[in-house]
């Protein structure tokens, strides 16, 4: 699973990919594609529902290490239940 923040428009889009077999029109869903270009990513653990405060700290963290890319939205992706890897888009 995968979720892409837009602060600017206070959006929180969870996403998952699509199977040759998924039907998300008949679910009413809507279908996107996270965007390309190079991210800055980290790993977080812990069991939920504490690893989640953690997001925050990880992504401020990663914001500081490189120039953002502001036009992108960060993503995070849902390895496991208990492993949350953070992107944060940068320039490249």
């Amino acid at each position: 699973m995968y979720a892409q923040i837009n602060e600017d428009q206070n959006t929180y889009t969870v996403c998952t990919p699509v199977r040759q077999d998924d039907r998300p029109d008949r679910l009413g869903l809507q279908l996107g594609t996270l965007a390309g270009g190079w991210y800055l990513r980290g790993k977080i653990f812990g069991e939920p529902p504490l690893i989640y405060g953690h997001i925050a700290d990880g992504m401020a963290e990663l914001r500081a290490m490189a120039q953002v890319d502001e036009v992108r939205p960060p993503v995070e992706f849902y390895r496991r239940r208990d492993q949350i890897e953070l992107w944060v888009p940068i320039r490249g």
